[in-house]
Parts: structure tokens; C-alpha cells; sequence
């Protein structure tokens, strides 16, 4: 009624549950997975969401993931590469994904960065939360946004 959302998570990893981070978030959340270094830098993966009311818009889907992180390339992190890569998947209705596309005009790194040869490897091997149609899952499309962010204290 206030417009805010309770969001639960699980992250797994080669079929065990490695967190279960909750937030509760208003437009806006982002789940990271990574390392909080004592100096408040961050490097890791952060995953943003962008919250609605409603339905999702046509060909879309409320994205629920199984499957493994992006793995952060070393040269990478090494050289304080961050930045955000969308995907646009077109998932089948049983989750799997049969074909991933790089959206350059919403995304923050160049189709060349090893950010988006890790983030297109790892999405192979995804399950999301299919769209549907009359409460059935349907073959769609899907946007997933992933953000690396560097520890700007390493390189």
C-alpha cells in the first residue's frame, strides 16, 4: 500500500544455495555478489532491478534467475573495469535461454569488453522465469541488466 516491495532472492551455485539476500526497496534495487573490502570499495557483480506496479510490459517477464555469475574476468578487475551490461534473451517456456543479445544503447561498456564475453557465456546456461500468457509460460524476450563494479583501490 505504500508503494514499497519485499524482494527475496537466492543465489546458487552448482545447485547449492551460497546466500538468500532480502531487501525491501521502493523504484529501485540492486542484489550485488562479491567483496566488500574494509575500505567501503566494492568488487563483485551487482545485479539491478527496476520495480513496477502491474503486469510486466508485453514479451516481457518478472526475471527470476538460475544459473551461475558472470564470472569478473581478472584483467579486468585488475584494471578497475566496471560497468553495466544488458542482455536481451529470448527464453523458451520452460526457462531455458535459446538466444542472448548484447543491447549496446543500454548498456555502459563496449561490445569488446570481457564484461559482456563473460555476462554472454554465463547466460548459456541460465533458467529465468519465462513470460506468460493467460497465467502459462510462453516462449519471450527478457532484458537482464548485470553491473561489475571494480574496487577502485585495486589495479
Amino acid at each position: 500500500a505504500d508503494g514499497t516491495f519485499d524482494i527475496m532472492a537466492k543465489l546458487i551455485r552448482d545447485g547449492e544455495v551460497v546466500a538468500e539476500p532480502r531487501m525491501i526497496a521502493r523504484d529501485t534495487a540492486a542484489i550485488g555478489v562479491g567483496d566488500q573490502k574494509p575500505d567501503g570499495g566494492f568488487t563483485g557483480i551487482e545485479v539491478e532491478l527496476t520495480l513496477s506496479l502491474g503486469p510486466p510490459a508485453p514479451g516481457m517477464a518478472a526475471v527470476g534467475i538460475q544459473g551461475d555469475v558472470p564470472g569478473y574476468p581478472q584483467h579486468a578487475v585488475a584494471e578497475g573495469e566496471s560497468g553495466l551490461v544488458v542482455l536481451r534473451l529470448r527464453v523458451g517456456a520452460d526457462g531455458r535461454v535459446l538466444e542472448s543479445h548484447f543491447v549496446p544503447e543500454r548498456s555502459s561498456v563496449p561490445y569488446s569488453s570481457p564484461l559482456v564475453r563473460s555476462t554472454l557465456e554465463a547466460a548459456k546456461g541460465w533458467r529465468i522465469d519465462p513470460p506468460q500468457e493467460d497465467g502459462k509460460p510462453v516462449a519471450g524476450w527478457v532484458m537482464v541488466p548485470v553491473r561489475f563494479e571494480a574496487d577502485p583501490g585495486e589495479g
